[in-house]
């Protein structure tokens, strides 16, 4: 196959091949089509809940076979792991899952089967850290399963836990928050950059990948995803992958030495220059002399450096408290100890900006929530690019915040147009025009500034 494809080409549309909702989403949303809104739970095992009887008609094929399952352990809940294996080792054993056809292309040679997915069996039986995992998860399962359901032999279930550890993706709802998991066949084909070419996004637990930028040669190897969120320093995101996937990154942003240093970056002493100045993450096994700009040769003082250090000793530890949740005292605490010391492109400022900007909108600060949301966007489009789904989402919360307001000023008025055409961009190639986030969200918001432009004229 080789054309010329231009950004927003639909390559993939898939169903999973097995999927579990997420338990702390199980009183929101719908077990099967991950819709939230009236839910009834399973007449038989009252674990799961459908928004209709034709998502509980749907589900049975496979929530037959788990169904007196959850019954038989409760109260115990199932964990969403032990529930993925055991509805693959259902697929295989009961509905001919071994045969299944992910397709990616069009050509009759272009699909997956299960079978087809690399499970890195030999880097998990040297992982210690997942071996453990395992033997703990084969033990809950073979609780759930119950005594009269076989489990396949170890070596087989290592293999299908490596197949699952690799190639699922986390569902996402249309604002990026994750709310399941999915194993997707034609989809798994996928590799990995840090510079992706393509993105994934969802319609209910359908996946879909669309190219964000031109192929002028298509060419399906070619075509790159992001497995991992990219706004971290390139030595974790490396080892990330590392961990994660088994294989180190050698694509062009992890070799990129420049935006490894302004990842890492400290404001110039200077106030009149803007040049980043680079910190290396070992600086203190290193000689001992400080630092200088590069651009005004201004010399960076020890006091400064032992601020900027201790400030990112600071950060990394309430990044790590903050992973569920995000509290805005912590990030404004965070904020005013990087204020003058870390440059606009420190990839740690921005990681509490998002979660400045995310708890500010949560608890309805708005005037708070704009400024975070202005300073992320410069730093999303630099690590993100101009066409990333993270980026439009900041983008669109950014214009909801901006026309609460009565916008004065001209800047802002601009702005908002800016924001909002930026995002309508984004969500037509990542998401296309008939996806609901560009329907029920970027048209109304595009109305909604424009009658807003038109008031100031009145």
């Amino acid at each position: 196959m080789s054309d010329t494809k231009p950004e927003g080409t639909l390559l993939l549309t898939e169903k999973p091949f097995v999927f579990v909702l997420h338990n702390n989403q199980k009183v929101k949303r719908c077990d099967h089509c991950f819709e939230s809104g009236d839910l009834s739970n399973c007449s038989l095992c009252d674990k799961v809940a459908y928004c209709s009887s034709k998502c509980e008609a749907e589900a049975w094929s496979v929530h037959k076979f788990e169904c007196p399952n959850m019954k038989r352990i409760s109260p115990k809940i199932v964990p969403d792991a032990v529930r993925m294996i055991a509805r693959i080792i259902y697929k295989l054993k009961y509905c001919k899952g071994w045969e299944t056809k992910g397709f990616y292309g069009s050509g009759r040679n272009e699909f997956r089967k299960f079978s087809d997915l690399e499970s890195h069996y030999e880097d998990l039986q040297h992982d210690r850290k997942r071996l453990q995992d395992f033997l703990s998860l084969s033990s809950v399962l073979k609780d759930f399963m119950g005594e009269n359901e076989s489990l396949p032999p170890p070596s087989e279930l290592l293999n299908i836990y490596g197949r699952l550890l690799i190639n699922s993706f986390n569902i996402m709802d249309i604002s990026m928050n994750t709310i399941g998991s999915g194993l997707y066949l034609g989809t798994s084909r996928f590799d990995h950059s840090c510079s992706p070419n393509a993105v994934a996004v969802f319609s209910s637990t359908t996946i879909s990948i669309r190219l964000t930028k031109p192929m002028e040669q298509f060419d399906w190897s070619k075509v790159f995803v992001s497995y991992i969120d990219v706004l971290q320093p390139t030595s974790k995101r490396i080892g990330e992958l590392n961990k994660g996937y088994y294989f180190e990154c050698c694509c062009e942003v992890c070799q990129d030495v420049r935006q490894l240093e302004d990842m890492l970056s400290m404001s110039c002493p200077n106030t009149n220059c803007l040049e980043p100045i680079y910190i290396p993450e070992d600086i203190q096994d290193k000689v001992p002399e400080c630092p200088k700009c590069t651009k005004c040769g201004e010399q960076v003082t020890q006091s400064r450096l032992d601020s900027y250090l201790n400030a990112l000793d600071f950060i990394e530890a309430q990044l790590d408290r903050m992973k569920q949740t995000s509290y805005l005292d912590v990030c404004q605490t965070s904020l005013r100890k990087t204020e003058g010391l870390f440059h606009p492109y420190n990839v740690y400022q921005l990681q509490i900006l998002d979660s400045a900007f995310s708890a500010a909108i949560d608890l309805n600060h708005w005037t708070e929530a704009k400024e975070y949301g202005k300073k992320l966007i410069l730093g999303q489009k630099k690590y993100y690019g101009d066409i990333h789904p993270l980026l439009g989402q900041t983008l669109l919360k950014t214009v909801k915040i901006l026309l609460l307001e009565e916008n004065e000023e001209e800047y802002e008025r601009e702005m908002v147009q800016s924001y909002i055409e930026h995002a309508e961009r984004i969500v037509k190639i990542c998401y296309g025009e008939e996806h609901s986030l560009y329907k029920d969200h970027v048209i109304p918001l595009l109305d909604n500034a424009l009658s807003c432009k038109s008031s100031y004229f009145i």
